[in-house]
């Protein structure tokens, strides 16, 4: 049996966390669960791309949900999670900011916006999320083509020996370089930063 726990203000009664009458899960906006991580987490920093924080039994522990980064470096943990149910981010792009407007992830943007921007510059509001762009593909016509080209007038390139083998050669080289690419910033996909959260999903689409 699970029941919320709530909170009454002035105004109105929100609920805030939840319990099973043994583990307590209730939203911290105070700091204490940045203290929590910071002090006994191994890397004693909390991530940037963090947008809601609960405080575990009263202190005793924290967690934190956050946005997704790194996505090829994570694995699915569930099969009820699919591609079109949740969200999970890796490079981004705001031109003037990182390496030429791209930082690896929202986490990272921030660091590079902390080390580079002026004190007086504002917070930007958004990044662009990137989109991958899988460059190192072959076709067996990117050769015939050429040969052709250089071939007697009407030289038909599929009279050419070996032309299965090279399909074959040409298919196994794209799958061992499936995993090369690029980032290009897809201007249809703003990633809100410091935003209040939408069912976990922090996307406005343009």
């Amino acid at each position: 049996m699970r029941d919320l726990i709530y909170n009454q203000d002035l105004v109105e009664r929100r609920p805030v966390g939840i319990t099973d009458g043994l583990i307590s899960l209730v939203e911290d906006s105070s700091g204490r669960c940045d203290e929590i991580i910071q002090a006994h987490h191994y890397s004693h920093k909390t991530t940037k791309n963090r947008f809601l924080s609960f405080l575990i039994n009263d202190g005793l522990g924290a967690i934190q949900l956050g946005y997704g980064i790194r996505p090829k470096m994570k694995h699915t943990i569930s099969t009820e999670i699919t591609a079109d149910n949740f969200c999970e981010f890796g490079w981004v792009y705001l031109d003037g900011t990182g390496r030429d407007g791209y930082s690896e992830s929202v986490e990272d943007f921030w660091e590079n916006w902390e080390n580079d921007a002026d004190e007086s510059a504002e917070k930007p509001k958004y990044v662009w999320a990137c989109q991958e762009n899988h460059f190192a593909v072959a076709d067996v016509s990117d050769i015939t083509e050429r040969i052709a080209d250089n071939g007697y007038e009407d030289f038909d390139s599929e009279t050419l020996d070996g032309l299965d083998e090279l399909k074959a050669a040409i298919e196994k080289f794209n799958e061992a370089n499936k995993d090369v690419v690029s980032y290009e910033p897809d201007y249809g996909i703003a990633i809100l930063l410091n935003a209040e959260p939408c069912n976990g999903r922090e996307l406005k689409k343009t």
